[in-house]
């Protein structure tokens, strides 16, 4: 696991961390945005994010199997999670009616999240999402 940057642009406070791929990566990245949210007084969007994060980790590690750069910022209205990883995929929400036990974590993602998308880029892709408050 590398060590965390932490930087603030315009007193604003971001914090990236980069975790190795495997399973432990999910619980790891959640308990580390809890703490980043609570060192920031942003305990009330906590449970969406560790929700969040959970989700887009878990998608990077079961589909692409690459280590994963998790970056959290605060932004005007919340907060962005930002997950990258090696992969080139297709990233897509699967419709909720599947008869699938799994592969509904970007429904989730897309309810809770005020928006989110996907970036490509020639190093792989990131996924992010921005969280409200009461959102």
């Amino acid at each position: 696991m590398v060590p965390e940057r932490s930087r603030s642009v315009s007193n604003v406070p971001s914090s990236t961390r980069v975790f190795v791929g495997g399973t432990s990566s999910v619980s790891a990245a959640r308990r580390w945005v809890r703490r980043l949210l609570s060192d920031w007084d942003c305990d009330d969007l906590g449970p969406d994010a560790e929700l969040v994060v959970s989700e887009l980790a878990a998608n990077a590690v079961e589909h692409e199997g690459s280590d994963l750069e998790i970056d959290v910022r605060l932004v005007a209205d919340g907060v962005r999670i930002s997950v990258s990883d090696r992969g080139h995929g297709d990233v897509t929400p699967v419709d909720g009616a599947h008869d699938r036990p799994a592969g509904r974590g970007l429904l989730i993602v897309e309810h809770v999240a005020e928006r989110w998308g996907v970036d490509h880029h020639d190093r792989g892709k990131t996924v992010w999402a921005e969280l409200v408050p009461g959102g």
